[in-house]
């Protein structure tokens, strides 16, 4: 594996980019000038809009597309017909856990019963990068493509999409949703990007195509230090409302030896995807687990940092917060990993569509856990 690159906090503002990405009849290097672009446009068949500003000029990230359209999965023989490209931002981090890929897509085709996201059943309403190289052969795709020793389990078997009906057509788009996998950036162009239905089948494949943009990073080590409040923008891309959460206190009932830290933000999404409404969240921790240097365990709530219902930190939080008639629980899958033996985490875009809309989120707790999913601090959201 080669080194890890460090990332300074301009620099893994690029993690939170997204990017546009072209109808099927456009070309990487289309999806590779949009990607450039600081103008908001809406998710149509012919784009998906830059939302997260700033991308680093000294991280180590590649740009690559889809080379072709989806074809069918080998051996499927169902009704879906998937359309459309994918475009992946990669990404080195300050450790090798902290390596991630950022999907950006339109689909058109997918699965009419994604339309609340993923069920139960594993890879529902999945699109995933795999091991494989070709779309040719039912073996070909493999299995899903990450480093098992850099991180603790399957960082793809969160990622979904949500479909929703565009006129006739059953269309899926992402402003970037992120999967730390620990695979550096120059390893992942020529797998396969696949598609799964609502029951977890696998019915498309494309190839990703190789590195269009590039830029190195010559430092080593841990992120430079920097203010925390430069982690949370001032205001949304829209000028709107972005809440903060500062004044974490220990969860009530924890009587462990972790003392949580820091800063976290969250802002409303723009609505260019518009199949559920969701947030970005930002977050500059210290005192987290160190435990989480692999990212989340097998335990539920492993590592996470999350919205919950509640409204105070002298009780409990309560459940997670999202809309249950909209969306399948976002923070399920929505975990942090801890850089440093002081349990620094930082995060910046991470997208959770939870249904509600920002002001509803407002005075609602922020819950950071520890490794084996315990509740550890709680801060309100403001």
């Amino acid at each position: 594996m080669p080194r890890a690159v460090a990332l300074s906090i301009s620099a893994l503002l690029a993690g939170g980019l997204v990017a546009a990405v072209s109808d099927e009849a456009a070309t990487c290097g289309d999806m590779s000038s949009l990607l450039q672009s600081a103008q908001a446009r809406p998710c149509s068949k012919a784009s998906i809009a830059p939302e997260i500003r700033d991308a680093s000029k000294d991280a180590e990230r590649t740009v690559h597309c889809s080379e072709s359209d989806f074809v069918k999965y080998v051996g499927y023989d169902g009704d879906l017909e998937v359309h459309g490209k994918v475009l992946v931002t990669a990404l080195a981090g300050t450790a090798p856990a902290t390596m991630r890929q950022v999907l950006s897509y339109h689909m058109s085709g997918v699965d009419p019963d994604c339309s609340m996201g993923p069920g139960t059943t594993p890879n529902s309403c999945g699109i995933h990068i795999h091991a494989g190289t070709s779309c040719e052969d039912e073996a070909g795709a493999g299995l899903h493509y990450y480093d098992s020793s850099a991180v603790a389990k399957d960082p793809w078997g969160c990622v979904a999409y949500t479909s929703t009906l565009d006129g006739e057509s059953v269309t899926a788009c992402s402003l970037g949703v992120s999967a730390k996998t620990g695979v550096p950036p120059e390893m992942v162009p020529g797998h396969t990007v696949v598609v799964h239905d609502y029951f977890g089948v696998r019915v498309a494949c494309a190839v990703i195509g190789g590195a269009k943009t590039s830029t190195t990073s010559t430092t080593t080590g841990a992120p430079e230090p920097a203010e925390p409040a430069s982690v949370i923008p001032k205001k949304a891309e829209d000028g709107g409302m972005v809440l903060r959460a500062t004044d974490f206190v220990r969860y009530v009932g924890y009587n462990g030896s972790l003392n949580v830290t820091g800063i976290a933000g969250v802002w409303q999404n723009l609505g260019h995807c518009p199949a559920t409404k969701s947030q970005y969240l930002s977050y500059q921790l210290s005192g987290a687990d160190p435990e989480c240097e692999k990212g989340p365990g097998s335990e539920k709530n492993s590592c996470g940092v999350h919205v919950h219902e509640g409204t105070s930190c002298e009780s409990g939080a309560g459940p997670h917060y999202y809309d249950s008639s909209k969306a399948t629980d976002p923070w399920c899958c929505i975990s942090y990993t801890t850089y440093s033996s002081a349990g620094s985490a930082l995060d910046v875009g991470v997208l959770a569509s939870t249904g509600v809309d920002l002001k509803d989120v407002e005075g609602r707790t922020l819950i950071v856990h520890d490794f084996q999913g315990a509740r550890i601090a709680c801060a309100v959201l403001k």
